[in-house]
């Protein structure tokens, strides 16, 4: 299964982050990030199957949530911070700094260290990600990543059948991860004209 790809972003040094700058660099990735998700869908068994139109609506109600499995990946354990792909770590703290709410930013890297704490692998991060994409819209394809992911957690792990129940269980977490996400962009009052038309398309037109 193709993997959301690692994208070399440039940041500046932790320690001397400023909310401005580090706001710049989250929009920059923010928009190469929105267009690897598109294209990993693109690629899941089962998308062409359904409707244009059904694909942009999986899409606008999954792209939040899979940005927060792609930081649950850059999440480090022991710093409690989400690791740029350059090795620059941001806590919640230059997050909130940058902009956003206090209670977004804290559901992010709470599941982001959940998902870390468990040991979460990136075949078990692609499958998530994909029963998240499909949702309870597709039942029927979702289920294939459903059982996928049964499988491989319980080959891999002793008690699979416990880890897998916690794995799915987040899913209520990204829910109100998007609910937060939405918030957000309404309180920010962002000049749409100046967003790409992928990050409009995405995450602002009918939102």
């Amino acid at each position: 299964m193709k993997k959301i790809q690692d994208v070399n972003i440039e940041c500046i040094n932790s320690e001397a982050i400023q909310g401005d700058a580090l706001l710049s660099q989250l929009a920059k990735m923010t928009v190469i990030i929105t267009h690897l998700i598109v294209e990993f869908a693109k690629n899941l068994p089962g998308f062409s199957r359904i409707s244009k139109e059904d694909q942009i609506t999986l899409l606008k109600s999954a792209c939040s949530e899979v940005m927060a499995i792609r930081a649950a990946r850059c999440y480090d354990l022991a710093s409690r911070t989400i690791v740029l792909a350059n090795g620059t770590p941001c806590s919640v703290e230059n997050m909130m700094a940058a902009g956003g709410s206090e209670a977004y930013w804290k559901l992010v890297f709470q599941f982001c260290h959940a998902l870390a704490d468990s040991q979460t692998d990136n075949t078990e991060y692609a499958l998530f990600t994909a029963i998240c994409i499909f949702s309870d819209q597709v039942e029927q394809i979702q289920k294939i990543y459903v059982d996928a992911l049964r499988e491989y957690v319980n080959r891999k792990r002793m008690h699979g059948g416990t880890c897998l129940a916690k794995l799915l269980i987040r899913l209520s977490d990204l829910r109100s991860i998007s609910m937060e996400h939405s918030k957000m962009l309404t309180m920010m009052h962002m000049d749409e004209s100046l967003m790409p038309l992928i990050v409009q398309d995405i995450y602002i037109q009918g939102s």
